[in-house]
């Protein structure tokens, strides 16, 4: 309601004498909420609500049928409180009450079983699984790899350290662990000053391929090879070799393009990837 409203008391029924009749047994008496279609049910049986009306249920949309009792009615108190209109205070009050009974009891669950729930629970905090231990050599089937893996940094440029053997690949040990979720970085010498270093024919690997790191603890992540990307080393693809990805990801690195002799370099960069499987 918006609106202060005063409840005002029905008057009594002057009083007659007549003998009452009798109602039949499994009588229903239903006080009808006002402009709400809420209704309170005393008895057995089911109600059909309608707009300000109620019938039995199966007769919807019929208009009541006329009392055959009229004086009956008007001299029981009782019934004639609950067959006239609510008044406002009392459709809050029955509202209300319909409302807490039905808050009350959901399917045989009262609001003290749900307090003593403790309602809603507190998640639990995940925990972050260890890292992997740390890789020790790797395998490349396809291309005849097998080498053992150093443990790589960065120069004060912040540039990746090549490894120190020709025939040994590195990995970056500030980075992803292979078997973690991020891209793990491997990187190795296409070429030394007497022949072939250990990633002379990573350009030959194809989609499907299989790449095995065997870590220290003796267990072997295995890495399917998706592609690869030849890029000039000035436009190195940062993001996509070192940026963050959902699952556990391998970026074998190494030289590539025209060797440049007046730098002592390659000109590019190749790079395959491979993702966890």
């Amino acid at each position: 309601m918006t609106g202060r409203h005063r409840a005002v008391p029905a008057r009594a029924p002057a009083r007659r004498r007549h003998r009452r009749r009798a109602e039949p047994a499994g009588a229903r008496v239903a006080v009808v909420v006002a402009s709400t279609c809420s209704v309170v049910l005393l008895g057995a049986g089911a109600l059909t609500v309608q707009a300000g009306a109620v019938s039995p249920a199966g007769e919807a949309g019929r208009e009541p049928a006329a009392s055959s009792a009229p004086a009956a009615a008007a001299s029981d108190p009782t019934t004639a409180a609950a067959s006239r209109p609510a008044s406002d205070a009392e459709s809050g009050t029955a509202a209300a009450a319909a409302s807490g009974a039905s808050s009350a009891t959901i399917s045989g669950t009262t609001d003290a079983s749900l307090a003593d729930a403790g309602g809603l629970q507190t998640p639990a905090v995940p925990v972050a699984p260890a890292p992997a231990s740390p890789p020790v050599a790797l395998d490349i089937p396809a291309i005849g790899v097998t080498s053992g893996l150093e443990s790589l940094g960065t120069d004060a440029a912040g540039v990746l350290e090549p490894p120190e053997e020709w025939q040994s690949a590195g990995w970056y040990r500030d980075g992803v662990r292979p078997g973690d979720r991020g891209a793990a970085i491997v990187a190795g010498h296409v070429d030394s000053r007497t022949g072939p270093a250990v990633f002379a024919r990573l350009a030959e690997l194809a989609p499907g391929d299989e790449v095995a790191v065997t870590r220290a603890d003796g267990s072997v992540v295995r890495f399917v090879v998706e592609g690869a990307v030849q890029s000039a080393k000035a436009e190195f693809p940062t993001d996509e070799v070192y940026g963050a990805v959902p699952d556990a990801q391998l970026r074998l690195i190494t030289c590539g393009g025209a060797f440049d002799a007046d730098t002592g370099h390659y000109t590019d960069n190749l790079i395959v990837f491979a993702r966890a499987v």
